[in-house]
């Protein structure tokens, strides 16, 4: 059924129309509510594969110790980084070096023990352990030395009159309190390969630093010409020799009547100096200790090339005054003669040395040719005079006489003073009188005689007054 809108609706609604056109706008309202989430989107496409993850790979880190010598057995150790080793992993080390046993303490850890031929060539070698088709290297992992010597020594060569500090090192730790050192002469061995003690060396006890490493001193004699040591060392395990050359060394000159500026060094105890004596005299020496004055008991020794390495004449101080009655090449030495004779080291000793001749009061060659015969001397001093009247050998020593009695008379032939022996016991048989008082203007005579005991000894002799 057809509907119509009343006349007055429609005349309110043009009203309201016509009204709209002229008037205010409204305030905006407030925002609504936000709607309902939307349905989910379509899955995209797949993304491609990412790389793959690194994988493990086994290796050898490290050989401990790297170095076997040659001849040599040693336990060495492998260690690994993933590796898988077991009882039945192998174990090769080049050329010349043996495998003896292989033990898997883990599957990254070998222990194994080897053995260096003698004769293997010293250079690296590839370390290659195997476990079934799994197989690792390490290039150039095991160093072969040289052979090494049992025993080694820090010595080439000594000279005479030298120190020397001797270290001998054992491969093996040998060493202990029962160590023994000779030092034997090569060029005159003993009988049987015993050892001949060789003339003229001296040397401390060993010390035994630890097992393999001995250490001691020795000291050649001055007087030593070219030659030929072996020094032996004998422990538990066996005797080892060292052969060592010695060369003869000529001193420094001392030029008389001039100073000659020395120092003992820390590293040898003494000096030693040559001096000519060109007359017969009095050989006088004078040390004077320098700044600072460190010197304990000054010892001078004098030495000729008769008496081999014996001291002819010592002292223990400053000075010293000897008869000289042969010409020739004399030898002094200095040191410092600290306790009981030892001759201690230096450590900085300077000080100066002088040496002059002074000429003898009397001074006479003479020969006893018969038995009985007594040989007479007149002495006239002009004035006071203390002189110590003495007998030495002749100029050539298988032709004198080697005992001798010596008599002081005065003018009326009375003795006044006499002397049989120097030193009877120690084998000084010429004769010596020591610090006699002469009144100046008196006559004395002066006699020598040999010593008759079955028999009378005949030779020559030589009279020195000082």
């Amino acid at each position: 059924m057809k509907r119509h809108l009343h006349p007055l609706l429609l005349l309110a609604a043009a009203s309201l129309a016509l009204g709209c056109k002229d008037g205010r706008k409204g305030a905006q309202g407030r925002e609504g509510d936000p709607g309902p989430t939307g349905d989910d989107g379509l899955v995209g496409d797949p993304g491609t594969d990412g790389a793959d993850a690194p994988g493990t790979v086994a290796s050898i880190v490290a050989m401990m110790p790297s170095r076997i010598a040659a001849g040599e057995t040693a336990t060495l150790t492998i260690l690994g980084e993933h590796t898988a080793w077991n009882e039945t992993t192998t174990v090769d080390l080049g050329d010349d070096v043996t495998v003896n046993a292989v033990n898997a303490g883990s599957a990254t850890w070998i222990s194994i023990v080897a053995t260096s031929a003698a004769q293997a060539a010293a250079g690296p070698r590839d370390v290659t352990v195997s476990t079934g088709d799994a197989e690792v290297a390490l290039a150039a992992g095991l160093q072969v030395g040289a052979m090494e010597a049992p025993m080694t020594i820090n010595l080439v060569s000594l000279d005479a009159g030298a120190w020397a500090a001797v270290a001998i090192r054992a491969a093996e730790p040998v060493f202990d309190q029962f160590t023994t050192v000779e030092i034997c002469d090569a060029d005159d061995p003993g009988e049987g390969g015993a050892c001949n003690p060789a003339p003229g060396f001296a040397a401390t006890a060993p010390t035994v630093i630890d097992s393999q490493l001995v250490y001691f001193v020795i000291r050649l004699d001055l007087f030593l010409s070219n030659g030929n040591v072996e020094l032996v060392v004998t422990t538990r395990t066996g005797r080892t020799a060292f052969p060592v050359p010695y060369y003869e060394t000529t001193p420094p000159g001392l030029t008389l009547d001039e100073e000659t500026v020395g120092n003992l060094p820390a590293d040898n105890s003494f000096d030693a100096y040559a001096v000519e004596v060109a007359q017969p005299g009095r050989l006088v020496l004078d040390l004077v200790a320098g700044e600072p004055d460190v010197f304990d008991r000054p010892h001078i020794e004098i030495m000729d090339l008769a008496d081999g390495v014996t001291a002819r004449w010592e002292t223990v101080g400053t000075r010293i005054s000897v008869p000289i009655s042969n010409t020739g090449t004399y030898y002094v030495v200095v040191s410092d003669d600290w306790q009981d004779g030892r001759v201690a080291g230096g450590g900085d000793y300077p000080y100066t040395l002088t040496a002059s001749v002074e000429d003898f009061a009397l001074y006479y060659e003479g020969t006893i040719e018969a038995e009985a015969e007594v040989d007479t001397y007149d002495y006239a001093p002009s004035e006071d005079t203390v002189l110590t009247i003495e007998t030495v050998p002749g100029a050539v020593e298988a032709t004198s006489i080697g005992d001798t009695i010596l008599r002081i008379l005065d003018a009326a032939d009375q003795e006044l003073a006499s002397n049989d022996d120097v030193d009877l016991w120690g084998g000084n048989y010429y004769s010596r009188i020591e610090s006699f008082s002469f009144t100046g203007g008196e006559t004395y005579r002066i006699t020598v005689e040999g010593f008759c005991g079955g028999g009378c000894a005949t030779g020559d002799y030589t009279l020195l007054g000082y």
